[in-house]
């Protein structure tokens, strides 16, 4: 019989989180359960518990007041896990009274703004501190997050780096000989992603004579506001923005483009990416990538190999790089292939599978 461990994130899950999504369906030697106050996507086929009625009700204040919701309880009466597993820092946090209770190993797992804005919000930093005593393990995103986590008082021997991984069989190698006009990016419309710096190398391009177009897919609070910088760009018929869209609309979107923006940036509020998913999926695609020296982005766009690595907020350097793939095919052609080998040796979905099981092992046999 395989070991049980339980996934518990408060909101399971946000259509941008298909990396947790992957981790939980493709388990090899454990048997995943999931718990969650507010099922909303990638439910279908997994052992999901949720309170409801008045249990619901309190356990949304528990929510609230960071401590433990009581349906795990019997969650884990009922399925006996070894390891409790917690997606984003605040989630880790609101498990501690479980693990305590239960006896159970807690692995936390970050992703990006839990470990660069949540810090600062007040009360964070005191229960990080708790929270990296009382906690079993820490998995961090990559190498720049480990830094940021042993900074934030998380022991460096506490912390493993499990990188986000991919099905490569669902984004089957397309490589590029040339780069067209089309741009892309994809994400919440949120400052940190970067599109009023994209929106800004636009303007510049088409002034420059490139009849190019962004296609911006993703919905958020800066929609408005973007729209209405278009049009003071005087853009605003070049640029589309399609909203939010199903994953498979996503997956396409990397063979009907020719270039992937990637312009991150640290928010005003200190909020930071990890390493962004349509990177890892860009490459596999086989698009090629510009984006910013920002977080763990260099860890897998290596400049000149797999893409092209700008400063943030600099759209003359962005217009720059779409310049330079416009005019040498060969550099497009050579980061396409690149970029898909760099996907295949570290961004697996086998070896995050396996990387966060070996996680699950020690933990149990420590105890």
């Amino acid at each position: 019989m395989q070991p049980v461990v339980l996934h518990f994130k408060s909101v399971y899950l946000n259509l941008s989180e298909t990396f947790i999504d992957r981790l939980v369906r493709h388990h090899e030697r454990y048997r995943p359960v999931v718990g969650t106050l507010h099922p909303r996507h990638y439910l279908d086929g997994l052992p999901v518990y949720a309170p409801s009625g008045l249990a619901a009700w309190r356990d949304r204040l528990l929510q609230q007041l960071n401590r433990t919701p009581r349906f795990l309880f019997a969650v884990c009466r009922r399925e006996q896990p070894t390891v409790l597993h917690a997606h984003f820092g605040l989630d880790g946090y609101r498990l501690l009274g479980l693990a305590r209770r239960t006896r159970l190993p807690l692995v936390v797992s970050f992703y990006g703004h839990d470990v660069s804005r949540l810090p600062d919000e007040p009360g964070w930093r005191r229960r990080y501190r708790r929270l990296a005593r009382e906690g079993t393990r820490f998995i961090a995103a990559t190498d720049f997050m480990r830094r940021q986590l042993v900074a934030l008082g998380f022991p460096e021997e506490k912390i493993d780096v499990v990188r986000f991984g991919l099905d490569l069989r669902a984004f089957p190698f397309q490589p590029r000989t040339q780069a067209g006009l089309r741009l892309l990016m994809i994400g919440r419309l949120v400052e940190k992603k970067g599109h009023r710096t994209a929106l800004e190398a636009v303007a510049r391009l088409r002034a420059a004579g490139y009849a190019v177009e962004l296609h911006c897919y993703g919905d958020g609070p800066l929609c408005a506001a973007l729209q209405a910088e278009a049009r003071r760009l005087g853009i605003a018929a070049c640029v589309s923005f399609h909203g939010a869209v199903t994953n498979e609309v996503v997956r396409q979107t990397y063979y009907t483009h020719d270039v992937l923006l990637v312009p991150s940036q640290t928010a005003a509020d200190g909020d930071q990416e990890g390493l962004p998913n349509v990177i890892i999926e860009g490459l596999a695609a086989g698009i090629p990538v510009v984006a910013t020296r920002h977080a763990g982005i260099p860890e897998l766009v290596v400049p000149e190999k797999t893409g092209l690595l700008i400063p943030e907020r600099d759209a003359e350097a962005l217009a720059r790089a779409v310049v330079r793939l416009l005019e040498t095919p060969a550099l497009v052609e050579r980061l396409s292939r690149a970029g898909r080998t760099a996907v295949e040796q570290r961004h697996s979905l086998t070896r995050m599978v396996r990387d966060t099981e070996a996680v699950y092992d020690a933990v149990r046999h420590s105890r």
